[in-house]
């Protein structure tokens, strides 16, 4: 039967080795359609003798065609257990050639994808049989690993997972480098599949597993919820089914990742469901080692038993810059979710916890990131002793070098107040640690210490108020940094305290706090913080200030004086300008008015050699002007210091480079004329119109416009007493030059003076006019004059 089984098939055996491609095709395609229906035994024997050397030839046969049929005629009598086991190793070896040597010899995708399912039904069908192959298998699935084609990777990673699960020996590194690519491929498939072929090989090789945390990490972030899904179903395999020992190694590390998906909301439940399942065999394990998991019952346990990993790893991450934000957003939840199940156990790791925290979170450009960080504190102070945990942030914040690490700490300190449900005794140590320190010497910490106040304030309400004292004073000293954001603080402080508006508190508080920022007045410089201070206070308090008048007034002074730095001669005029405006001090101005006159307003409105004071002295003369608009000093006063009071003025009108100064000092000529006009000596009327006369000249045609009503109040001096002076003729002379102007607006208050001269003077007048108006560009203006019309 075998001769005519053989003598059957003879031919068709005899043309797979025709040079014809169509000889050999249809040979095998003969042999497909036939010699699967022989008896078992015969073709068994026919392959061996006959078939199999032809066959494998066709392996690696130039046409594709031949090569796929040959694979289906090998499969098929594979299937049909019609080829021995003798002959089952020259066929892998036959694939070997092909498929596991550098360079692949296989460069059709669809022969590899058959040649690969050729392996994978050997594997199958001979697994008993199998250890004999697995170093060519190996070879093959560790080359076919690197293939290109997704179909032929997933092939691969079902081969390593069938032949890790039937114990064979082998190097799992070296298939773990052919695949370990494939974790970051773009096919969410061959992600999945090779997250579940590497768990077999951890299992397999238990060292693998500590080398694969950095690859484990990665997939915390995959964009496919299946892909997660496996990495942290593969992990609890691994931990679920190690050797203990084993699994110690890697123990805190995958914990780590697994708590991290915890994050995770799509694979939170689930995830929850590994932490259950990992606790119970660990815990079990651990009780065969003799090793007492304390009292615990619940995952937590497993919290605690790794926390010291946990937080150090979560430590690295957040402090490794290459990584990216969602990692160190991870690495922070981690330690949030460590805190919440080790509670106090946490303490003793919080410090180093503090200080790479108060870092991060000074450089923190994501605002998810930082909201993830101000969380760890929040938890901290719900779960653990607020006292204990102050101290060691206290310790931290002292021992920071950096300002941006102290604010930080502030800031993390403002986060945690809220937590505390009313409780006096943390309010109570939250004052003492921000009055043990000098915080307030520092400008950068002035956002956090704000912060932190109005934390406070919304937290604890009226029971802030014998803090009052502390909380504003801290705010008024960053006032001026923060004015945005002070205001509505000092409005929550005032209902706090049920006082009716912002003034009663800065009243109130008036007494203890002007000696404490004004015991070393005299030394004030620019950088003296007490300055601002005492200007916020000034500002604030309104007529609070009437009881200590002297003391304020000694201050300003003092501070007005021309060699103090300009910084705080301008705080100084701001706090003056308040006092003006303030009715209820009117009679305390009177009263001073030679003080003030001499000390604050001469000196400031004077220039000073060196330095750049315009601002200064323009705040001095709208100083000047509120005082003179409503008369607030006697003119005997100003009479008897015309010549310091008024030099600053004239000083101003004649600057030559700042047109706003200019502007400023003739808008305070004007009250002091309209007011005092008839008061002033003619002297000082003489003088103060001189000035005026010259700013008729004035390269700004607004200041030349302006001009002319002082100059009509000056001049109604002289008229009211019927007296001339010295430069009648020549001023009218200058005013019918200016009448010829183009300007409008100057032309029109001329005009105007003109008329009132002309109605207290007619002959002078008409004599210089008739003189004027040949030379006039406009003698129509003349005439208008004369004949008084408009």
């Amino acid at each position: 039967m075998e001769d005519s089984l053989e003598v059957k098939y003879t031919r068709d055996i005899n043309c797979l080795r025709e040079k014809d491609k169509n000889v050999r095709i249809n040979s095998i395609k003969k042999l497909i359609t036939s010699i699967g229906k022989e008896p078992q035994d015969q073709v068994q024997q026919l392959f061996a003798s006959k078939l199999k050397g032809p066959a494998l030839e066709l392996i690696k046969d130039p046409a594709d065609k031949c090569k796929e049929l040959a694979i289906d005629l090998i499969t098929g009598l594979l299937k049909q257990n019609k080829i021995l086991y003798d002959d089952i190793h020259s066929i892998i070896t036959s694939l070997h050639g092909r498929l596991g040597i550098e360079p692949c010899q296989e460069t059709c995708e669809e022969v590899r994808v058959a040649e690969m399912k050729l392996i994978l039904d050997i594997m199958s069908l001979y697994s008993s049989g199998l250890q004999p192959m697995i170093p060519e298998i190996t070879d093959i699935l560790a080359k076919l690993g690197k293939d290109k084609c997704p179909q032929v990777k997933i092939q691969v990673s079902s081969g390593i997972m069938f032949i890790c699960g039937q114990g064979f020996r082998f190097s799992s590194k070296k298939l773990l480098e052919g695949i370990r690519s494939n974790l970051n491929h773009q096919q969410f498939k061959i992600r999945s599949c090779t997250l579940e072929a590497i768990g077999s090989l951890c299992l397999h090789e238990s060292g693998l597993g500590e080398e694969l945390f950095v690859d484990f990490k990665k997939t915390q972030i995959d964009r496919r919820l299946e892909v997660r899904q496996m990495a942290y179903g593969v992990m609890t395999d691994i931990l679920t089914n190690m050797n203990y020992l084993e699994l110690k190694k890697i123990e805190g590390k995958f914990i780590y990742l697994i708590l991290g998906g915890l994050n995770d909301e799509e694979c939170f439940d689930k995830n929850c469901e590994h932490l259950e399942k990992i606790f119970k065999k660990i815990r079990t394990c651990a009780e065969e080692y003799g090793e007492n998991p304390h009292e615990s019952l619940d995952k937590n346990w497993l919290a605690v038993r790794n926390l010291k990993e946990i937080i150090d790893i979560s430590l690295v991450d957040i402090q490794e810059w290459t990584i990216q934000d969602l990692y160190r957003s991870r690495a922070v939840t981690n330690i949030k979710n460590a805190i919440l199940m080790a509670k106090d156990n946490v303490l003793p790791h919080i410090e180093p916890v503090f200080k790479v925290l108060l870092k991060a979170y000074s450089t923190a450009e994501d605002p998810k990131y930082a909201e993830a960080i101000e969380a760890v504190p929040q938890v901290l102070s719900q779960v653990c002793s607020f006292k204990e945990s102050l101290k060691i942030l206290d310790k931290v914040i002292t021992e920071s070098l950096a300002s941006s690490e102290k604010a930080a700490g502030l800031s993390l300190l403002s986060k945690m107040i809220p937590f505390q449900n009313y409780n006096i005794e943390s309010l109570k140590l939250v004052m003492e640690f921000i009055q043990s320190q000098d915080f307030l010497s520092d400008t950068y910490l002035f956002t956090a210490l704000h912060d932190i106040a109005f934390s406070l304030l919304n937290s604890y309400g009226e029971f802030i108020k014998p803090y009052v004292h502390e909380i504003f004073f801290m705010l008024l000293t960053i006032e001026n940094t923060l004015k945005k954001s002070i205001h509505p603080t000092m409005e929550i402080l005032t209902q706090a305290c049920g006082l009716p508006s912002t003034g009663y508190l800065y009243s109130l508080q008036l007494p203890s706090i002007l000696p404490k920022i004004t015991a070393n007045y005299k030394q004030w410089e620019s950088q003296s913080s007490e300055r601002t201070q005492f200007r916020n206070l000034i500002t604030r308090s309104q007529q609070g200030i009437k009881e200590y008048w002297e003391d304020v007034l000694s201050v300003i002074i003092e501070n007005c004086a021309r060699e103090k730095d300009s910084e705080v001669r301008y705080d100084m005029l701001i706090c003056f300008e308040t006092i003006l405006d303030t009715e209820e001090l009117r009679e305390n101005l009177w009263k001073s008015g030679k003080r003030v006159i001499m000390d604050i307003i001469s000196p400031t409105s004077a220039w000073k050699v060196g330095a750049s004071s315009v601002q200064i002295r323009i705040s001095s003369l709208i100083c000047c002007k509120k005082l003179l608009s409503y008369k607030g000093v006697s003119v005997e006063i100003i009479n008897d210091a015309w010549e310091r009071f008024f030099g600053g003025i004239k000083g101003c009108m004649d600057d030559d480079w700042d047109n706003e100064l200019r502007l400023t000092a003739i808008q305070c000529v004007i009250p002091l004329l309209e007011q005092y006009g008839n008061e002033l000596t003619v002297k000082n009327v003489e003088e103060t119109l001189k000035e005026l006369m010259k700013r008729l000249d004035d390269s700004a045609n607004f200041i030349r416009a302006l001009s002319t009503y002082p100059i009509r109040l000056a001049l109604q001096v002289f008229i009211s007493l019927n007296q001339e002076y010295e430069a009648l003729n020549k001023n009218i002379r200058v005013l019918f030059l200016h009448l010829d102007d183009d300007n409008n607006e100057l032309q029109y208050g001329v005009f105007i003076i003109l008329q009132q001269v002309l109605s207290w003077r007619p002959q002078l007048v008409k004599d210089i006019a008739q003189e004027k108006r040949p030379k006039q560009l406009h003698p129509e203006r003349i005439d208008s004059l004369l004949l008084g019309h408009i």
